[in-house]
């Protein structure tokens, strides 16, 4: 501990941080510095330890009376670790010292360091040293957090519970952080309480939603929770969902006769092929959620009661509507390819009358003096309209280059839940062991590589529609408003 208090201070007496304090400072001290003065610090302390047991100075192993056997990595370890809690240690004092000069009393301190917890207008700073102060001073602060509960329950009497849900619910800032304070303490020591008050109002929101549904209520239920119902039924979500949690059994039920109903809709709708139309169904409500003119290529759009019945169709029968997810998604490959050929074309591969070329063009001072319509104006003008055309016509095939996108970053972060690096192998003769792991890594890399090719081709078209078309990821909608007053203009 000498040693580390001699080397700590060499280090501040140069000017350099010693760093582990609660937010980034200038000059810490690097990783590179800092290994050198543990492994200066562990040399000293290897060589008084050699001294006391007469040992040799290139000693690095030593043994026991009992025979147990140290080396000298355990020295290297011990003073990494007194390094680090002698820092932590003086930085937790001084965060004490600064808490306790603000605040003044002990009392005070332990209301504040309460009232830290639920104060979003206290610095990160503030807060940790809150924090380090009420980690030193648990009785303190146990005392505090009574005082502050007997506070609420003589503010709220009988209310107590139901204040507390209230405050606790409150986003917009009616109350005062010491009044959330009394509110957790109250929370912390009457939990019962707080309990009873929380499940009598869902009790009563329940019993709300099954006074306005009366007839279906568990079809209404289900409906309301799955997105299905009117939008006049869908203001009742939160409290379906309270209704929910008290006739689980019946909602279960419920659930499974709809859709049991509903996959059978779907089959007297699509009586041929019905897996097949059923992934055509999904994929398709999934690329239209990156539609930029859904009005343009509304009749594509499949409604919400077919998409839920195709939903629920795949819920029976998982297995065949893989089967058709794999035909739908090479159709939709192949169209894919041949819209993007002719949107290249058509765009004469990106530079005809590109958002990208124009902001270059527009950063010259060549605009027109006056006020007249010139032919650079109208030719702004004309662009725009050309460009709004074209995204348009090409809505689909740059929707569908989004949901690739999404889709393959999924399928990435999946595969990398399969590596063998990362897994314990059971069951596994020692003599296969060797080459079932190069089978499985093998395995896992060829997936991983074929994935990354895919999204490195799909990220490259949609970077060339973005700097083509003047968009965020997101699609046209960021700049469709701008662009229609330019051309009003």
């Amino acid at each position: 501990d000498e040693e580390i208090k001699i080397q700590q201070e060499t280090v501040l007496a140069t000017g350099y941080k010693l760093g582990y304090n609660f937010e980034p400072e200038d000059n810490e001290i690097s990783f590179e510095m800092t290994l050198k003065n543990i492994i200066l610090c562990s040399e000293v302390v290897i060589g008084r330890f050699n001294d006391a047991l007469h040992a040799k100075e290139t000693t690095r192993a030593w043994k026991t009376m009992t025979g147990k056997s140290i080396k000298s990595r355990f020295m290297y370890v011990l003073m990494w670790n007194k390094w680090k809690n002698a820092i932590i240690a003086n930085r937790d004092n001084n965060a004490v010292k600064a808490w306790e000069e603000i605040f003044g009393s002990t009392e005070n301190c332990a209301r504040m360091a309460i009232e830290a917890r639920v104060n979003n207008y206290m610095s990160n700073i503030a807060r940790k040293q809150a924090e380090v102060w009420a980690s030193r001073h648990a009785m303190d602060i146990s005392m505090m957090e009574q005082k502050l509960s007997n506070e609420f329950i003589e503010k709220y009497n009988e209310n107590s519970g139901q204040m507390a849900l209230v405050i606790t619910d409150d986003n917009s800032g009616k109350y005062s952080p010491a009044e959330k304070a009394q509110c957790v303490s109250y929370i912390k020591l009457n939990r019962t309480s707080f309990n009873e008050a929380r499940d009598e109002r869902s009790r009563e929101m329940a019993a709300m939603f099954e006074t306005e549904f009366p007839e279906d209520t568990m079809d209404r239920c289900f409906k309301i929770l799955n997105g299905i119902a009117s939008p006049g039924e869908m203001l009742w979500i939160t409290y379906a969902d309270h209704w929910k949690s008290f006739h689980l059994i019946q909602y279960e039920k419920a659930a499974s006769h709809i859709i049991t109903s509903m996959a059978s809709d779907f089959i007297a709708a699509y009586r041929t092929n019905t897996h097949i139309e059923a992934a055509r169904v999904i994929e398709k409500s999934a690329i239209a959620k990156h539609f930029n003119y859904p009005d343009v290529v509304k009749d594509y759009i499949p409604s919400t009661i077919l998409a839920f019945n195709a939903s629920c169709y795949a819920v029976k029968n998982q297995g065949m509507v893989r089967k058709g997810l794999t035909v739908v998604s090479k159709e939709h490959d192949e169209l894919e390819e041949l819209q993007w050929r002719l949107l290249i074309e058509s765009t004469n591969n990106f530079t005809k009358g590109g958002q990208l070329y124009e902001s270059i063009s527009n950063s010259l001072d060549l605009s027109p003096r006056n006020d007249s319509v010139t032919p650079r104006s109208t030719s702004i003008a004309s662009t725009l309209t050309e460009r709004k055309k074209l995204g348009m016509k090409f809505d689909w095939v740059i929707s569908y280059i989004k949901y690739k996108h999404i889709k393959l970053l999924d399928e990435l972060k999946q595969i990398e839940s399969e590596n063998p690096n990362n897994k314990a192998f059971h069951n596994i003769r020692p003599s296969e062991l060797t080459q079932y792991l190069k089978s499985a890594d093998f395995n896992y890399i060829s997936k991983k590589s074929t994935v990354e090719k895919n999204l490195s081709i799909y990220m490259n078209k949609l970077t060339s529609c973005n700097n083509y078309f003047g968009i965020s990821i997101d699609g046209l909608k960021n700049n469709e408003s701008e662009e229609n007053s330019q051309i009003e203009k």
